[in-house]
Formats: structure tokens, C-alpha cells, sequence
């Protein structure tokens, strides 16, 4: 089978999936469907094919903790799965301080899903 074809296949049943399930129900099938996998083998497709077909589909799920996490992973080789990632606030310095005890946070965190 071609690359075409295999990214064809990957691309369809993603959008099945959107199209079928949401939030919960759609973490569950993408689980069953090896989503972690696929990221970790061709993120630029799992990523690309998820995201336009959750966006047609009008669909929501965990898969940006997915991707978030497997990119942290990838770079660090820390295993970070249950972890929260922060995505700083662009052009801030300091995502995060500490004054009297209090944290600010300056970013979008997102936490590990279920």
C-alpha cells in the first residue's frame, strides 16, 4: 500500500470518528484506533487529520493533551502523562512567578485528560 493510500485511509477514519463520536466517546475511539501511536510514528499527519476533522465534524476531545504531551516526551524523554503543560503567553519573559506566596500564571495550561 501506498503512502497516499495509508495517509488517505488514516485521514477517512479519523473523520469517521469525528463524525460519529464526541468528547469522551471520542477519546475512548481514538484509543482504540492507536491515536498515541500514530502520533508518535507521524505526528504531522495524526495531527493535521485530527484537527481539520474535528473541525468539520464540529467535534471535541482530548487530543491536544495527546499532542502536547507527546511532543514534551519526544524532547525530553521525560514521561509526562498525567502531567499539566503550560504554553506560555507569547512574548512573556516568565510564564510563571511567584510574589508572597501566590503563583501567577501567564499561559493556557492544559491538563491530562482522563
Amino acid at each position: 500500500m501506498s503512502a497516499v493510500t495509508d495517509d488517505h485511509l488514516v485521514q477517512g477514519t479519523l473523520s469517521g470518528l469525528a463524525d460519529a463520536y464526541d468528547r469522551e466517546a471520542l477519546d475512548a475511539a481514538l484509543d482504540d484506533f492507536g491515536f498515541t501511536d500514530l502520533i508518535q510514528e507521524s505526528a504531522q499527519l495524526g495531527v493535521s487529520a485530527l484537527f481539520a476533522a474535528l473541525g468539520r465534524a464540529g467535534s471535541s476531545c482530548g487530543a491536544l493533551n495527546d499532542v502536547l504531551t507527546a511532543a514534551v516526551q519526544s524532547t525530553t524523554g521525560a514521561d509526562v502523562s498525567g502531567d499539566t503543560v503550560l504554553l506560555p503567553q507569547p512574548g512573556v519573559e516568565y510564564p510563571a512567578t511567584i510574589d508572597d506566596g501566590a503563583l501567577t500564571i501567564r499561559g493556557l495550561t492544559i491538563g491530562s485528560r482522563p
